[in-house]
């Protein structure tokens, strides 16, 4: 019977409760005869119940003690322990941060650091600001339409940040023009001056004053001149917006606290001289502490960290890195040029990171006598003093445009379902590693099936605003998807 349990060559087998408590009542019947009364209401049986349920109790502990020594089994601090043991620890839980935060008021305004601002309909998503700032001036921006001759016929479009313009007549004035833009959702304080014949200039003013601003483009061109040639709109900044003042918000929480852009707009602090502020892009998401689950498969993933000179090796190195988030190596063993890798190299294409760091972990991990390549070159000296020249890439990133038509069911659509429909886009497009197509069907759309009240929804995705088609949208193995909450129309039916 010792021999079937504790720890044995095929594991760990603990005693169960049923098990010891037969032992007891043995060993109690051999030492006071077999009369003895250990029916569950006698003292003696009591006093067997009681014994054996700690017993057994005991051997449970001992068996998650046991299990505690291996990844697959272990979990919380035991499980850090563990993966210790691979040079891994637990990502911590982290907050939103957001980057360039824009402060409008009174010149001279000074907002102290730890100004509490939130997000629209959602007060419990605080930020606060992480510097002091002195409000300036500030400058309205100011772009030119450039006309190569006077139009006669045709129209054209004005389109902002994915949004577009009607149609605008060829003889449109500057009051349609500036009305036409001005009913655009980002936009509400154009002012437009000038002509056809020597340009024409669009100030942005008011609430869209004091600050940069994406170009105007020029769409669906079909003006003519008098001679029915084809007349070229050019747009060009003539005077760059400059902010009263920008800052850098961090999330009072950690975890994913979302913060779409346009959406941080509420002042919760109150300060004398500050009257608005703006975020232009989304905020950057935390992240909740990472779970036992995520450890062992990010371990499973760099158990070769402690190897050096493989692809593995490599890229396990890479993914551990601080702000890096993505990274893919790709190695050229032939002794020919491929893909535009020269023979006997590796290339890392990594996505965020400090390029010194990424160069330095590159450098550690990499095979003697074997050269790097990429776009990036990094010098860094090695522990005996050496200079070595390390290259690496950065992926091309790709700008996506989605247009969702969103057919609402009489009722059961949330209020923030717009912000919903958003957030889950941008969530599943971003997520997508190096390399990954962005797939339409099934992979995006599934990315709505949470958000109730829909009744249809169609797609519309491309590399260029507006894009037309439900296409998938292929990612060569050096580029990543990228989709931002501005670059969304959600047209609701």
């Amino acid at each position: 019977m010792a021999d079937e349990y504790g720890l044995l060559p095929t594991g760990f087998v603990p005693k169960t409760l049923a098990v010891v408590k037969e032992e007891i009542e043995r060993d109690l019947r051999a030492a006071l005869g077999n009369g003895i009364n250990l029916l569950p209401e006698a003292v003696y049986g009591q006093i067997v119940g009681i014994t054996s349920e700690r017993e057994s109790s005991v051997w449970e502990i001992a068996e998650d003690v046991y299990h505690s020594q291996y990844p697959d089994t272990a979990d919380g601090i035991s499980l850090d322990g563990v993966a210790s043991y691979s040079g891994i620890k637990r990502l911590k839980a982290t907050k939103s941060k957001q980057e360039g935060l824009f402060l409008f008021g009174t010149e001279g305004t000074t907002i102290p650091k730890g100004t509490i601002v939130s997000v629209e309909d959602n007060p419990d998503a605080k930020f606060q600001t992480l510097n002091e700032v002195i409000l300036a001036a500030g400058v309205n921006a100011i772009q030119k339409l450039t006309f190569s001759s006077v139009p006669a016929s045709g129209n054209f479009k004005l389109r902002y940040m994915g949004e577009t313009t009607t149609p605008l007549l060829f003889s449109a004035s500057n009051d349609d023009i500036k009305n036409a833009l001005n009913v655009l959702i980002l936009l509400s304080g154009i002012l437009m001056a000038g002509d056809y014949s020597a340009g024409k200039y669009a100030e942005f003013a008011g609430d869209d004053g004091k600050q940069p601003q994406d170009l105007l483009e020029v769409v669906d061109n079909t003006l003519k001149n008098a001679g029915m040639v084809d007349v070229v709109v050019t747009v060009e900044t003539t005077t760059p917006g400059v902010a009263q003042g920008t800052v850098d918000a961090e999330a009072f929480e950690t975890g994913p606290t979302i913060a779409q852009a346009f959406t941080l707009n509420s002042i919760v602090t109150p300060v004398a001289g500050l009257n608005r502020i703006i975020n232009k892009s989304d905020a950057n998401v935390g992240r909740n502490v990472e779970t036992d689950a995520e450890l062992r498969i990010r371990r499973e993933l760099t158990i070769q960290r402690a190897g050096a000179g493989t692809i593995e090796a490599i890229y396990a190195r890479l993914v551990e890195l601080e702000d890096v988030e993505a990274a893919i190596v790709f190695e050229n063993d032939a002794q020919e040029e491929i893909d535009g890798r020269p023979p006997k190299c590796f290339e890392c294409v990594v996505l965020g990171g400090d390029d010194d760091v990424i160069a330095r972990a590159i450098w550690e991990a990499k095979d003697a006598g074997i050269k790097p390549f990429g776009s990036v070159p990094i010098t860094i000296v090695d522990s005996q003093g050496f200079t070595r020249y390390i290259r690496f890439s950065r992926p091309t990133v790709k700008r996506l445009y989605l247009i969702l038509d969103v057919d609402r069911l009489p009722s059961g659509f949330p209020d923030n379902g717009v912000a919903l429909l958003k957030l889950a886009a941008t969530t599943h497009v971003n997520d997508l590693g190096i390399g990954t197509d962005v797939l339409v069907y099934p992979k995006l759309m599934s990315a709505f099936a949470g958000i109730p009240g829909i009744e249809d929804l169609g797609i519309r995705i491309g590399l260029t605003s507006p894009p037309t088609t439900d296409d998938n949208i292929p990612m060569a193995a050096n580029e990543i998807s990228s989709l931002d909450s501005t670059d969304i129309t959600v047209n609701l039916i």
